[in-house]
């Protein structure tokens, strides 16, 4: 059914993307150690990106758990693994995209609507990135 694919396919382009940033931030800030690329966005560790693979799988479980017991699709876990890791790609790459746009611009972040976490832009370069891989990935292969 339509409906449940939209529900799908919203929960895995909400879900993954912040599962990964989330994850990424907390490893990155306990564990980070090895910069990712310094001098796009200094803070940014190679420990953080493993932490957002581990974000992923936990998003993943939980878009299978959202699935099958609250929103009645069901994703086959091949699916969630193909797209868990198109995601936790193409996700970081957004964010480095932007975090190079602020550089260009000499801008720090790209407002003030989330205090020290920036602007709405900050909170949604993982999104907006990941937005037409998982629309693509659908088209492709589950509908």
């Amino acid at each position: 059914d339509d409906f449940a694919l939209s529900r799908a396919a919203l929960c895995v382009l909400f879900l993954f993307p912040m599962g990964a940033d989330v994850f990424a931030y907390f490893t990155g800030v306990l564990l980070g150690r090895h910069k990712l690329c310094p001098h796009i966005s200094p803070n940014k560790t190679v420990e953080g990106a493993a932490g957002g693979f581990i974000g992923v799988a936990v998003a993943g479980i939980a878009i299978w758990l959202l699935g099958r017991y609250v929103f009645d699709f069901a994703l086959p876990v091949a699916h969630l693994i193909a797209l868990g890791v198109l995601c936790g790609i193409v996700g970081p790459l957004g964010d480095l995209c932007e975090s190079a746009l602020k550089r260009a611009f000499s801008v720090k972040d790209s407002g003030k609507l989330f205090g020290a976490h920036g602007g709405a832009l900050d909170r949604a370069d993982s999104w907006m990135a990941c937005t037409p891989v998982v629309l693509g990935y659908f088209l492709l292969f589950i509908i």
